[in-house]
């Protein structure tokens, strides 16, 4: 009988959903979907596109490092791409540079 009862009390006293909506200390920040043209050279870099599981340069890692040092994006987000919704329109090789590239993110 205790049991129940400590698994009712449990029920009863979780927080409602207006509750734990303001349980997260940072404001919250309305995000509008931007577009940034780029250029680059790539001479030091892997490619434009973060390779995971290795640890090369890369014009995707060192602008997301760069977006988040900037604030534009949240920290713990800015080398999740879903996240940020983030898109390139095309993809360079290793030592490649661009006059012209457009990524497009939520910031």
């Amino acid at each position: 009988m205790s049991e129940a009862k400590t698994e009712m009390d449990k029920i009863n006293n979780f927080p409602d959903e207006t509750e734990t909506k303001n349980l997260s200390t940072e404001p919250k920040i309305n995000y509008k979907m931007v577009a940034l043209l780029v250029g680059y050279l790539g001479h030091n870099y892997h490619g434009v596109q973060i390779q995971t599981g290795q640890n090369v340069s890369t014009i995707e890692r060192d602008l997301f490092k760069a977006l988040a040092n900037s604030e534009a994006v949240r920290k713990e987000n800015c080398f999740d791409a879903k996240k940020m919704n983030f898109q390139r329109c095309s993809r360079t090789d290793k030592h490649v540079s661009a006059v012209r590239q457009i990524f497009s993110l939520k910031a």
